[in-house]
Parts: C-alpha cells; sequence; structure tokens
C-alpha cells in the first residue's frame, strides 16, 4: 500500500504551491454561489384537492 506522497511521486510532478491559481474574493463568491443548492420552488397549492375538502367541508356541516 503506497502513502499519498508516494502515490503523487509515481504519478509524475506533484502540484506546487506556485502552480495553483489564487481566486479572489469576487471568484471565490461565485464559486460558492454555484456550489450551494438552489432554492428549491415552493409548491403550489393543489386546486382540486383544495375544491374536493372545501365541498367535503361544506356537504358535512350543512344542517339537515
Amino acid at each position: 500500500m503506497k502513502t499519498f506522497k508516494q502515490f503523487l511521486e509515481a504519478a509524475g510532478d506533484p502540484i506546487k504551491p506556485e502552480q495553483v491559481i489564487k481566486l479572489g474574493p469576487e471568484e471565490m463568491k461565485n464559486l460558492s454561489n454555484a456550489i450551494s443548492k438552489p432554492p428549491q420552488p415552493t409548491p403550489k397549492p393543489d386546486r382540486i384537492r383544495q375544491s374536493i375538502q372545501k365541498m367535503l367541508a361544506n356537504t358535512l356541516l350543512t344542517p339537515l
């Protein structure tokens, strides 16, 4: 079993800190916005179910 350092050495040149591209605050903000979950759309009320419940309530509460 190789260690991570041995794996990187076997794979080729390791990444050096000077090769890493630094991101500014605006790029970091854009990246975090892209990674975060999009807001979930609010479900629209089911009009058919509401009308049936309304009819049932009106029917059951109506005096005979």
